[in-house]
């Protein structure tokens, strides 16, 4: 399936529609305008006409959605397994049946899920276990690509028209704070960064930055990710999600110069 047949059988299932660039240096950016999403099909076919090979995103809040993300790390992270045992505990032998895609590293997994609008109407959580992310508010979807690879269903003839309800017992864990025992963060030189700190960046990224302090708080939230050892295109990914959260949010090209700036990239 080519991005523009994608993007058109994601609006005829309620699905909105975000732009993005093609595989290269913007492959993790989206099109300035567009995060809300689309259902116009005119809209979308003159998008994909332009530039036929652009990333295709998905706006999940307006399209009744969440996604899990599972990431496997080498630091041990495995969010595969800790989703699996969470599964197996409140579902039993009962399988995940929901549409579920491979991401482009080919460790990570994004797993779909319809949920009830009021769900949103609650705070949720942005992580539930270690390696175990709830996405809210958008994520690429196959056939997009990047530098590293490409997203692809996990089962070759999945498609996003099999995305199932998602378990009472997940919403539910979702809207609950998640409570930890980790001890603090280490940056790559050995030193401890304190936990309240962290606790504050945490909470600056749920919240996202207000008009006025934008490019400050941006550049706390990145340099506090630098510290602790993220990598820069996660980080980047991240942004994403804060400045989407940013009321008003940054212009992706100012987005993209402090990211640069942090981590002096040319």
């Amino acid at each position: 399936m080519i991005p523009k047949e994608q993007a058109l059988f994601c609006i005829n299932n309620g699905i909105h529609v975000i732009a993005g660039y093609p595989v290269g240096k913007s492959e993790r950016m989206i099109i300035k305008g567009t995060a809300e999403g689309t259902l116009s099909k005119n809209l979308v076919c003159a998008w994909f006409d332009e530039i036929p090979n652009r990333n295709i995103l998905i706006n999940l809040k307006n399209s009744g959605l969440i996604c899990i993300d599972l990431d496997q790390h080498k630091d041990g992270q495995n969010g595969v397994n800790v989703f699996n045992s969470l599964w197996k505990t409140h579902n039993k032998d009962k399988p995940l049946n929901t549409y579920v895609e491979k991401t482009p590293t080919g460790a990570g997994v994004h797993i779909f899920f319809k949920v009830p609008a009021e769900v949103f109407d609650k705070p949720i959580v942005n992580e539930l276990a270690d390696g175990v992310e709830v996405k809210t508010h958008f994520t690429p979807i196959y056939p997009s690509k990047r530098t590293d690879g490409l997203y692809q269903p996990f089962n070759e003839t999945d498609t996003l028209a099999e995305v199932a309800e998602c378990p009472d017992w997940l919403i539910k864990l979702i809207h609950e704070q998640r409570k930890t025992s980790r001890a603090p963060y280490n940056n790559a030189r050995g030193g401890a960064i304190n936990r309240t700190y962290g606790a504050d960046m945490w909470e600056l990224f749920n919240n996202g930055a207000t008009e006025g302090n934008r490019n400050n708080d941006t550049n706390r939230v990145l340099h506090y990710w630098r510290r602790i050892g993220i990598e820069p295109n996660t980080c980047m990914d991240l942004l994403q999600t804060f400045n989407n959260r940013t009321s008003p949010p940054l212009d992706d090209d100012e987005l993209a110069t402090i990211w640069k700036s942090v981590f002096k990239m040319n």
